[in-house]
């Protein structure tokens, strides 16, 4: 038989064991917060002057990122506006020589837009069309003169009178 003080040995064993391991668990959990506290502790607590700084850091970061997306695109635009330049004086040149081709002034390619490639040549065709319209009326203007005498008969013959005995 067992002994009622086998029992109570066993019971203060199995009592004495889970204080134990309660002693024990309390102890780790001591422990953990401890670590917790000390883990919290050790993180870095940022000051004003800190934040600040990162922050700054962190914003002259992308400003620069920034800085360079926008050289980019502003080389890039660059770029474009010179060769659009350089596309406008191959076109006034070709207009230059198609002037030359069709015996007229130079001069008239400063009245043709060369920025829009498709109306280059409805441009051409009006400005030479006004061209050639104020040219004719020009020309028609300067030879008018006094239309001929026809069929009449001068009162006075000057040729004549300059070999009349009368003046010599």
């Amino acid at each position: 038989m067992i002994d009622n003080n086998s029992v109570e040995n066993t019971e203060d064993v199995e009592d004495l064991t889970t204080e134990q391991n309660n002693d024990v668990k309390g102890e780790q959990d001591n422990q953990q917060q401890e670590s917790n506290t000390e883990s919290q502790m050790q993180e870095k607590k940022y000051t004003d002057e800190e934040v600040d700084r990162i922050v700054s850091k962190r914003l002259n970061r992308e400003r620069e990122r920034l800085s360079r997306l926008f050289n980019e695109e502003q080389q890039k635009s660059d770029i474009e506006v010179r060769e659009k330049k350089i596309e406008e004086r191959e076109r006034k040149a070709d207009i230059k020589d198609k002037l030359d081709r069709d015996n007229l002034p130079r001069e008239l390619s400063e009245l043709i837009d060369c920025e829009n490639a498709e109306e280059i040549e409805s441009n051409y065709e009006k400005v030479i069309n006004i061209f050639k319209i104020s040219l004719s009326g020009a020309l028609k203007e300067k030879f008018k003169g006094t239309a001929p005498r026809v069929g009449r008969i001068p009162d006075h013959d000057n040729v004549a009178d300059a070999f009349s005995p009368k003046h010599r």
